[in-house]
């Protein structure tokens, strides 16, 4: 049995235009939905000590809005935190440069174009990724209309529970089910070896008022939960670990937007 380490990373595409005064810092609370900014990535998780680089292309045309008259930058920026975001600005591409930059040291550029006939787009590539790029990342793009009105939209995703049980699943895996002892104490010290700090999803869920795997429901597990738990409260079915409790197993909510949440793939032998 096999044992691969992820953390999700999280991703959203807005549009915002900014007073020149602005700083590197910003938050929601002027971001409106707008479908014609897009911001994808590749691939769409972390593979911990295993994945050499993340891809993040956000990309914008302005015929598409015809109240923006011209383009003058987009910007990438990202939030650690999902419940509250507080954005900061990770690389950038303008008209009067004509070539993108960083502004974080932490990415690398690999192109960017400010165009008003065609598609804006500007590409950045995180290498040898960690949990600490997870969270909430905006595309934001600055321009002016015929009167120099400012415009803010934007569209958001969130990671979620199932999608980390479908992450497992394009390797032919599943969420790592912590049915026994031994997988148990395989599990605390493979974590412990790799120095993790934060939260991690498990494959069984609460059905019926019984913990059950995933994967495998016909099993009778024998989890190893902390102290008071599995605690009763209605909306945690789903299950996850964290250090502090000396990664031992508690329910959790399964629609969580924490920025900290990876999972374990269990992949069986032979694949």
């Amino acid at each position: 049995m096999t044992f691969k380490l992820f953390s999700a990373i999280l991703l959203c595409a807005r549009i915002l235009l900014p007073k020149a005064n602005e700083d590197l810092l910003f938050t929601d609370s002027l971001l409106t939905p707008d479908e014609n900014v897009t911001i994808s990535f590749s691939p769409p998780f972390i593979i911990n000590g295993l994945a050499s680089d993340v891809d993040v292309t956000c990309s914008f045309t302005r015929g598409q809005v015809p109240a923006m008259t011209s383009i003058f930058s987009l910007v990438i920026a990202h939030s650690s935190t999902t419940d509250q975001p507080l954005y900061s600005y990770v690389a950038s591409v303008n008209a009067l440069e004509g070539h993108a930059h960083n502004i974080s040291h932490d990415v690398e550029v690999i192109s960017g174009l400010i165009s008003n006939q065609r598609e804006s787009s500007l590409h950045i590539r995180f290498k040898y990724p960690d949990s600490n790029l997870t969270g909430l990342y905006v595309c934001e793009v600055q321009g002016f209309d015929q009167i120099g009105k400012p415009v803010t939209k934007y569209a958001k995703v969130r990671f979620i529970y199932a999608e980390a049980q479908n992450s497992c699943k394009l390797i032919d895996g599943y969420l790592a089910e912590l049915d026994t002892q031994e997988e148990m104490d395989f599990f605390r010290e493979y974590l412990i070896k790799m120095n993790i700090s934060y939260y991690f999803w498990s494959g069984a869920t609460k059905q019926n008022g019984s913990w059950v795997n995933e994967h495998s429901p016909a099993v009778r597990p024998l989890f190893d939960w902390a102290p008071g738990e599995p605690t009763n409260y209605p909306s945690g079915n789903c299950q996850c670990s964290y250090p502090r409790n000396d990664w031992k197993l508690t329910a959790c909510l399964c629609n969580s937007n924490r920025n900290d949440l990876g999972y374990v793939c269990e992949v069986p032998d032979g694949c």
